[in-house]
């Protein structure tokens, strides 16, 4: 088969240690013509020189011997020569030039090599131009042949077996679709009947139009078939909040040049890149809304403080909302790291003793007023004694927050919230447990994955990111604990969060 151009060059021993470059006298050639034109410009100056006579010196000159000349005329021709001829070979340099280059291009491919950018030259209008031309349609109509060939092959059919770019384009996860100019899919890959939702070997001979009915898409293969234009188009077709819906991207390229023209279509399933990534946005928009409602608190607080008509129980008061925010920028803060350290892959904890009755005795603190405010009973049935705990008390502390935070978000007014800790053999067990709205069996099996919400409209009416509780269940598994999950819909949910009782911390997340 002939070689692509853009092919690396193929050794043989007939072309091996035989690829003929330009001779040194032919690179030197490229002087020549400046060289003239240079020798000609000086020998018009030169002329100039002779006839231009200072007034007052003709008499000296006479005397001299120096012959002078009888009128201007002599002077402009002179000058008008001196242009023409530097103009001239000025130009024929650079023709002579292309040509050198050209045929060293030539050589260069006689000797095996095939890289388009090493046999293009410097692209100039003309021959230049026109060879980068012809280098470019030969590319093209190399790839027409080729993709045509293969489709003989094939005789219009997808069949086991066949060649190597055949069984190439069956193990790629995207699906891959030719069209020709009469808008009929002469090939189709596996993955494209699967994204299609069609019989694989039903998709040959049938025209486009019949499978792809996004009127988007079909424009731009209407549109690349007109025109030829290799520039790639690419379209989302579907909507990643509907959950019997996948969002496919069409990529639409041409692939031939004038009277053999085809497309290729290259389909890609991007439902999860585009949930995660409005997942992400929405995840920027509650951290900045989470993050200027303490910082409004503390800022109304210290302009209290700087009245001097405040009590000392006032100024106390004032003293501890804003402790009690700082903490919950604190906290804010560590989620936002630890969630960069999960996406990074590099959720990392500290190991030391954690004193769980204080860790429980501030959670208490900070959900105390949320729920009144709500409306909700937070009770909380706490041992007297508690055993030794090793791990990160940071990241603890952000599992719990985790836990108790989606309970008073997600339980309706007048409900009830439990808080309870209990040692189950060499197990310390913190169960939340509440009346709120529940979690059907489907989206339990999925709720600790990240970015992924409840498929439930009381959870989308909530601003959330679908990152808490994988973040949670990461930091419990880095401690060797976990986290799992009894719900039922309209009912509650009971969230159980188990430790070893003086367990070791991992080096990191699996």
């Amino acid at each position: 088969m002939e070689p692509r151009l853009d092919e690396e060059p193929v050794q043989t021993p007939e072309t091996t240690g035989r690829v003929r470059r330009p001779s040194r006298w032919r690179h030197r050639a490229l002087f020549v013509p400046p060289l003239f034109a240079t020798l000609a410009a000086l020998a018009g100056l030169g002329a100039l020189g002779v006839m231009v006579v200072a007034p007052g010196e003709e008499g000296w000159l006479a005397e001299q011997g120096v012959p002078l000349p009888d009128d201007v005329g002599m002077m402009g021709a002179a000058a008008v020569g001196a242009l023409v001829a530097l103009a001239s070979f000025a130009w024929l340099g650079g023709k002579l030039r292309v040509m050198l280059h050209i045929r060293g291009a030539l050589h260069a491919f006689s000797g095996g090599e095939r890289a388009l950018g090493a046999l293009k030259v410097t692209d100039r209008p003309g021959v230049a131009r026109a060879w980068n031309g012809l280098l470019e349609w030969r590319r093209e109509t190399s790839d027409v042949a080729q993709v045509d060939k293969m489709l003989r092959s094939k005789g219009g059919a997808a069949q086991s077996g066949g060649g190597t770019g055949e069984r190439a384009a069956d193990a790629l996860w995207q699906g891959v679709i030719v069209i020709d100019e009469q808008q009929v899919m002469r090939y189709a890959n596996g993955a494209a009947a699967v994204l299609m939702r069609q019989r694989r070997e039903a998709l040959p001979g049938v025209d486009v139009r019949r499978v792809i009915t996004d009127d988007s898409v079909l424009m731009a293969i209407g549109e690349v078939l007109e025109t030829g234009s290799r520039q790639r188009r690419v379209m989302d077709v579907g909507d990643p909040k509907s959950s019997d819906s996948s969002v496919l991207r069409y990529s639409v390229r041409a692939i031939g040049a004038t009277g053999e023209r085809m497309v290729l279509v290259v389909i890609e399933d991007v439902t999860q890149q585009r949930i995660s990534d409005a997942a992400q946005h929405a995840f920027v928009a509650q951290a900045t809304h989470e993050l200027r409602t303490p910082l409004t608190n503390m800022q109304l607080y210290v302009e209290q403080l700087i009245d001097d008509e405040l009590s000392p129980r006032e100024r106390d008061s004032a003293l501890n909302v804003i402790n009690q925010e700082i903490s919950r920028l604190d906290r804010i803060v560590g989620d936002m790291l630890s969630i960069a350290e999960i996406q990074a892959g590099n959720l990392q904890a500290k190991s030391g003793d954690v004193r769980v009755q204080p860790l429980l005795e501030q959670l208490q603190i900070d959900y105390a007023e949320s729920a009144r405010q709500k409306g909700l009973t937070l009770e909380f049935d706490l041992p007297p004694k508690y055993p030794s705990i090793v791990g990160d008390r940071e990241k603890l502390g952000i599992v719990l927050h985790n836990l108790l935070g989606n309970a008073v978000k997600y339980t309706p007014e007048g409900g009830k919230i439990t808080v309870s800790v209990k040692e189950e053999g060499d197990r310390l067990v913190t169960e939340v447990t509440d009346t709120g709205i529940g979690i059907s069996e489907e989206d339990a099996a999925r709720v600790f994955d990240r970015f992924v919400r409840a498929n439930d409209s009381r959870v989308a009416a909530q601003t959330g990111t679908g990152l808490g509780l994988a973040l949670a269940r990461d930091i419990a598994r880095l401690h060797s604990g976990d986290i799992t999950l009894r719900s039922e819909p309209d009912v509650g949910s009971t969230f159980s969060f188990w430790l070893p009782i003086g367990g070791s911390v991992q080096a990191k997340a699996a």
